[in-house]
């Protein structure tokens, strides 16, 4: 538990740090305070791409972690006059908060914080390939022809760079994965500490608050991309909204940098995140008129620092631009992975989102995969899905039809909504995995409760007094499962004061040899969970290591039919 809580502050200090040295750096000023958890989302994104880039020559460990932290005690140095006005401007406002505001802080953490200390291990990507793809950049630089030892090691997402930065297996061997706790976390407290009487968009916040902590607090301890995506999309959300209440649109300001990093460390994240893009358009064309060569140089700049090493690192482990999606081949190196296999990658990815089973998709119409998409579904999954496009369809037509309504309605924030509702449109014919598009269909639920209390104007006091009164008792509900934890001794406080229950599920495994390097292999189910690398669950009769060490990277010189696996030949194993 103390370890769960040193880490958290851990990442909130250094994230924190590097936003704010970014915002004095790119604005020369420390005026107009930014709330600290802005700054930690921004300086999150800017430690991910500067990671991007150390990843490419050195492996992701304890000397990465002196390094960004010596950069940022240099950067501190440098803008000392600013950095200290910055601190003990936050430092009075933490001295500020009243004893309610403590309380409610104390009760999310311990919370949040219960959900890591009884951490068993049970998703099946992260058995399959998280663990395992974030085991390599802890301990090699960016191997070439990765994904030539297994497909998804080459699924380059960047969430798993700084997964490895914040694991901490230098010091305990077996990793702390307490990154996305830590975003849903700092989300909830921001959305938590937005809800004022002066704010008329109160209940998008509690909206936020409940749908984030409900879908991911089973999940927030693995190392699973999505949930950290879906929580920066809705961090891209609120910051739009603090744009709002600002009446800074017209500015490309901090906020817009902010806005700027996140859109695009979604989309390295995950390509599913690849719709976020209309936000930041959305942005742009708000502040257009007032765009000089100097915010265009911060865009532009920032594209370059985010992406172009994620691109690099995605030529380097399977031989594409982006894998694994082959029609963009511009190289022709020896680790390139076969087209073939990397075509079968790319129909598992929208095969397992559409019927849940490897099948040839693409030759499948939306008659024949649709019903069978809808038949896997969970039910409440569905109901958001239907609330968000009916309702986003019915504002869309109204306001059209109805001038009256449009004068209501129409705003910055409905055309957030519109944005994002083309991202789920976008979602579903890319991939429509709930997983992907959850952040889409949350924040486009919380823009229609907003649009409708405005267009219906009902008791403002009765109403907030309602919503807040849903929150508490919400907040209540989810004390209950940890309660029940401690009170029955399956969690014991003391026993798990200094560190969570960590565990992955045991494996057992076959071992094969290629040049003298043994390779495990999974019996069961094709996980491999935390297995010291090289694991994969299947081996091709022709893979070959490109040196004499694992670093060196993997090739297929002659693409075959056959890979070796613990029950015997087979075409391909997922």
């Amino acid at each position: 538990m103390l370890a769960i809580l040193l880490i958290w502050l851990y990442i909130f200090i250094v994230t924190s740090v590097a936003g704010l040295l970014l915002k004095i750096s790119l604005f020369n000023t420390s005026k107009f305070q930014e709330n600290p958890i802005i700054l930690s989302v921004t300086g999150y994104c800017l430690i991910t791409g500067l990671l991007s880039i150390i990843s490419l020559f050195y492996k992701i460990s304890l000397e990465a972690n002196v390094f960004i932290v010596l950069l940022e005690i240099l950067g501190i140095v440098f803008y000392k006059k600013q950095f200290i006005e910055s601190f003990n401007s936050y430092l009075s406002k933490l001295k500020s908060l009243n004893s309610r505001q403590y309380l409610v802080f104390f009760v999310v953490v311990f919370n949040v914080l219960l959900l890591n200390i009884k951490s068993v291990h049970t998703d099946s990507d992260t058995g399959l390939y998280h663990a395992q793809a974030i085991q390599w950049i802890e301990k090699y630089p960016v191997v070439p022809g990765l994904a030539n030892l297994f497909a998804n090691y080459g699924f380059n997402s960047s969430s798993f760079i700084s997964d490895a930065f914040f694991s901490f297996t230098f010091i305990h061997n077996f990793p702390y994965y307490a990154l996305n706790s830590f975003f849903v976390l700092i989300l909830v407290l921001f959305g938590i500490s937005n809800i004022k009487k002066e704010d008329n968009n109160y209940l998008v916040y509690i909206t936020l608050v409940i749908l984030n902590y409900f879908f991911y607090r089973g999940d927030m301890s693995l190392p699973f991309p999505d949930i950290l995506i879906s929580c920066t999309e809705t961090f891209i959300f609120f910051v739009f909204l603090e744009k709002i209440k600002e009446k800074s649109l017209d500015q490309f300001d901090f906020k817009s940098v902010t806005i700027t990093f996140l859109a695009l460390t979604c989309i390295t994240g995950k390509l599913s995140a690849l719709p976020v893009i209309l936000s930041l358009l959305l942005v742009i064309i708000y502040s257009f008129s007032n765009l000089r060569i100097k915010q265009w140089l911060i865009i532009f700049s920032t594209g370059f620092f985010i992406v172009v090493p994620w691109l690099i690192r995605n030529v380097i482990t399977s031989g594409y631009l982006i894998f694994p999606y082959p029609s963009i081949d511009l190289f022709n190196v020896d680790w390139k992975v076969p087209l073939s296999e990397a075509l079968i990658a790319k129909s598992w990815i929208v095969s397992h989102a559409r019927v849940f089973v490897q099948m040839d998709v693409f030759n499948m119409s939306f008659a024949e995969w649709f019903p069978i998409w809808l038949r896997n579904q969970n039910k409440i999954d569905l109901l958001l899905l239907l609330i968000s496009i009916s309702g986003m369809c019915l504002f869309f037509i109204t306001t059209l039809l109805s001038k009256p309504i449009r004068k209501k309605i129409v705003s910055p924030l409905f055309y957030f909504g519109l944005t994002f509702f083309l991202s789920i449109i976008c979602w579903f014919l890319m991939a429509p995995g709930f997983r992907f598009g959850y952040a889409y269909i949350f924040v486009c639920i919380a823009i229609l409760i907003s649009l409708s209390i405005k267009l219906f104007s009902p008791n403002h006091y009765l109403f907030r007094g309602f919503a807040v009164g849903i929150l508490i008792v919400f907040g209540a509900y989810c004390c209950i499962w940890p309660s029940k934890l401690i009170a029955s001794g399956e969690v014991s406080l003391r026993k798990h004061f200094l560190n969570p229950e960590l565990k992955y599920k045991p494996i057992s495994f076959v071992t094969v040899s290629i040049n003298g390097v043994n390779f495990f292999m999974p019996k069961e189910n094709k996980r491999s969970w935390n297995q010291d690398i090289p694991c994969t669950p299947r081996l091709y009769n022709s893979l070959q290591l490109r040196g004499d060490n694992l670093g060196d990277g993997f090739r297929i010189p002659s693409v075959d039919s056959i890979t070796v696996s613990p029950e015997g030949p087979n075409r391909i194993v997922y």
